[in-house]
């Protein structure tokens, strides 16, 4: 029985293809992602290319479904897995609920709200430029 989750997850992979070939991403990538087996963990040397990934993937999280408990563990545990608190999550949500939302309504280019809100997570979270 397929369920509405199964449906969702199909979506969100879909929608990695349509934008992963835009930057190179393979089909095969995309299959070897999405599948249980994954592929191997590589953790970037440098804190903010590990934060500018995080950032990435909490981005696509947010897209078309709402939050929910697993995927909210998921990217947690990731924060971890790059040597970060997992309240930089829960900074990254209040973040987007609060600001992002507020400048799009002001009608700001969102690629600004994103500068703004990555420049305060760096601060907040005494992260580096390279």
């Amino acid at each position: 029985m397929v369920t509405a989750c199964d449906v969702l997850v199909e979506k969100k992979i879909e929608l990695t293809r349509h934008v992963g070939k835009k930057y190179g991403v393979t089909e095969a990538d995309v299959n070897a992602a999405s599948s249980k087996n994954g592929v191997p963990f590589y953790k970037p040397k440098l804190e903010i290319e590990r934060f500018e990934q995080l950032f990435e993937v909490f981005i696509l999280m947010m897209l078309g479904t709402p939050r929910n408990a697993k995927e909210i563990k998921v990217i947690k545990d990731l924060a971890i897995k790059f040597d970060f608190s997992p309240s930089i999550i829960d900074d990254l949500g209040d973040f987007i609920n609060d600001r992002v939302i507020a400048l799009m309504s002001q009608d700001r280019e969102i690629k600004k709200a994103m500068e703004e809100y990555v420049e305060f997570v760096k601060e907040r979270h005494g992260i580096k430029n390279r």
